[in-house]
């Protein structure tokens, strides 16, 4: 089945549910727009939900202060990695809320899935990005798929199989002047310290390294890019500085058109403006998370509408159908 076929499929598996089917939906501030389109396809309202809980405001203000300050405090640190730990934290809140199945949509890492204790649905963007690419991308077939980093390789070789393209991948470091104090801050060789003992001999040891730095290379790109359009591919976009130094990078390498795919478009502070001001021709973002004020910052940012895929996933486990559909033209690595 074609990518255009499949994506059409959604718009007939979509039917309007009954009055009287009992389903209620009921949506957070965090994105009103997705749940209004989800709440359109579903032909379900969504419900007003009042809460009233003013006794325990205050307890709750400073409970809620003491977490997020120890938290803060146990992240704090200069060398930052994205961390699946703290994602077991919001997966116990959930099942202790009386959760019985959750639905997700492209987690960063897929072991994430065994945190909760009730069934998981992680969908995958990948059908709708791809009919992005096809549908919107005229010389694709021109095109290579690059990895931003190695870790996102399974992701990138899924897309150029499905594509017929060739691929590349990005590897190496953007230097900061964080990085350089850091690495020189360290010693490979051993450090001498003399003391005296209390007969007043000196004596003179060795003091091994508390830690050695691994260097990474600077970014190097491994893969033909020359004449071809570059897509660089990745799950989320939050900072844009490594993505604008692998564009500048992938354009001296020859490249003449360059895309930015992700799922989750975070644009962290000045992201919108570094996009704007960098060589990436586009920046394609699925509507996951809100960002419409970042696209009046930056023009160069497109959104994929997937509220149909989440809608599709909801009747389905709501109707007690098969989720295999919705899961036939992805992988496990997508």
């Amino acid at each position: 089945m074609s990518l255009l076929a499949h994506i059409q499929d959604y718009n007939e598996i979509i039917t309007i549910m009954e009055k009287n089917s009992g389903m209620i939906l009921l949506a957070g501030n965090s994105h009103p727009s997705l749940a209004k389109l989800i709440s359109e396809h579903l032909q379900v309202p969504l419900t007003d939900v009042l809460c009233y809980n003013k006794p325990c405001r205050q307890g709750n203000r400073s409970g809620n202060s003491a977490k997020c300050t120890r938290e803060a405090c146990l992240r704090s640190t200069n060398v930052f990695e994205r961390s699946a730990l703290p994602m077991k934290l919001v997966a116990d809140m959930i099942c202790k809320a009386g959760a019985t199945r959750v639905v997700s949509l492209d987690l960063y890492r897929k072991e994430i899935q065994g945190f909760f204790g009730v069934p998981v649905e992680n969908l995958r963007a990948s059908s709708f990005l791809l009919h992005y690419i096809c549908c919107n991308i005229p010389d694709y077939r021109n095109a290579v798929i690059v990895a931003k980093n190695p870790k996102v390789m399974h992701k990138a070789t899924s897309f150029a199989e499905k594509l017929s393209v060739s691929i590349a991948v990005i590897h190496g470091e953007v230097k900061d002047d964080d990085t350089l104090e850091a690495n020189e801050s360290f010693s490979s060789s051993f450090d001498k310290k003399e003391i005296r003992n209390d007969a007043g001999i000196s004596l003179t040891y060795e003091i091994l390294p508390v830690k050695n730095v691994k260097i990474k290379p600077p970014l190097t790109v491994v893969g033909d890019v020359g004449g071809k359009i570059a897509i660089l591919v990745d799950d989320v976009l939050d900072e844009a500085q490594s993505f604008v130094a692998a564009a500048q990078l992938l354009k001296q390498r020859g490249a003449y058109k360059i895309y930015v795919i992700v799922t989750h478009g975070l644009l962290y502070a000045d992201a919108p403006a570094l996009l704007e001001d960098s060589v990436i021709d586009r920046v394609i973002v699925t509507n996951t998370i809100p960002h419409e004020m970042q696209k009046l910052r930056c023009h160069k940012i497109e959104t994929v509408d997937i509220s149909l895929l989440i809608s599709d996933a909801i009747r389905r486990i709501y109707n007690e159908e098969s989720m295999a559909q919705l899961y036939q033209n992805s992988n496990l690595t997508d």
